[in-house]
């Protein structure tokens, strides 16, 4: 794989990467793996670390590990500092993530926000908070936080909406933090991109658990139909989203790897001159803007007991 010239010297980067089962974090490693640098991946299932390895180069190490385990962590890190000997690790790309059913708030449980935020929010912390160490030998280095335009715009309140809120935050503070250790901090905010995070079929089944979960009142007041053509507008939704999941880790390698980096990075067009525009306006703006828009697309979604039908 040809380098870009505007990329650094690739000799000795070094990179650690959890959640490279697939999606994002599988395609940023092989990505990485053909440009030549050594690589680090994480892979939460030992089928994963073992077709890893096999698919690539002396390069890059598939190691087992859990960002929600404290204890794989710290073994991932020994394990990585072991391995260096005594050199530093250029560059983190906190990938791990996981996805929640998009259903209404009402229809969430506290545990439902303790599970996406063990990956997405504590799994990151952990992650970093161990890796620090080793990036700090080196003078110089680079963390990459893969949010989402999600944890910048949202119509809804969902845990992963949430966790990438708090992963927006927690880039911007660290960004303020490691600058006088010369590390640099960057935000990965992608649109809908089509990965097993997304998939239908498991968006169907949490909707409906969720739904079959609820109080005969809670129930009531949102009504049966409102489950089935909440089904709908997620099959809908999943069915619009880009298949182009190459375009994450090539803005991931950017970010990792060029002269100039950016302090975010907004991937999709949808996102960069549409849901970003939006997220600087007024809140009764953007909720009269997602009204106009699901009436368009013929979205629109009201519980049975609605007082306001705005949209």
């Amino acid at each position: 794989m040809e380098t870009p010239k505007y990329y650094f010297t690739l000799y000795k980067s070094l990179f650690f990467i959890p959640g490279c089962d697939s999606g994002f974090g599988l395609a940023l490693a092989k990505t990485l793996d053909k440009l030549g640098v050594y690589v680090y991946a994480g892979c939460l299932f030992e089928e994963s670390v073992k077709s890893l390895q096999e698919q690539s180069s002396s390069k890059l190490k598939a190691i087992r590990v859990n960002v929600t385990n404290p204890e794989d962590v710290a073994n991932a890190a020994k394990f990585v500092q072991d391995d260096l000997n005594g050199e530093a690790l250029w560059g983190l790309v906190n990938n791990a993530g996981v996805c929640s059913p998009n259903v209404p708030f009402e229809w969430t449980t506290k545990d439902d926000f303790k599970k996406v935020f063990d990956v997405n929010v504590f799994g990151t912390v952990d992650t970093t908070l161990r890796f620090l160490p080793l990036m700090k030998r080196g003078k110089e280095g680079r963390i990459v936080n893969v949010t989402s335009v999600a944890g910048r715009f949202t119509p809804n309140c969902s845990p992963y909406n949430c966790s990438k809120f708090a992963g927006e935050g927690f880039s911007d503070g660290l960004c303020f933090e490691m600058e006088p250790f010369n590390i640099s901090v960057h935000a990965i905010e992608p649109f809908f991109v089509r990965t097993n995070i997304n998939d239908p079929v498991v968006q169907k089944r949490g909707i409906t658990e969720r739904w079959e979960a609820l109080d005969a009142e809670t129930k009531d007041s949102y009504g049966a139909e409102y489950m089935q053509a909440k089904i709908k507008n997620s099959e809908k939704f999943v069915g619009n989203a880009s298949s182009n999941v190459q375009m994450v880790p090539d803005t991931i390698v950017h970010a990792l790897l060029s002269k100039y980096p950016k302090s975010r990075y907004v991937v999709g067009n949808e996102a960069k001159f549409f849901f970003i525009p939006l997220s600087f306006c007024p809140i009764v703006i953007q909720m009269w803007v997602i009204g106009k828009l699901r009436k368009m697309t013929n979205t629109v979604l009201l519980p049975k007991k609605a007082v306001k039908r705005n949209y």
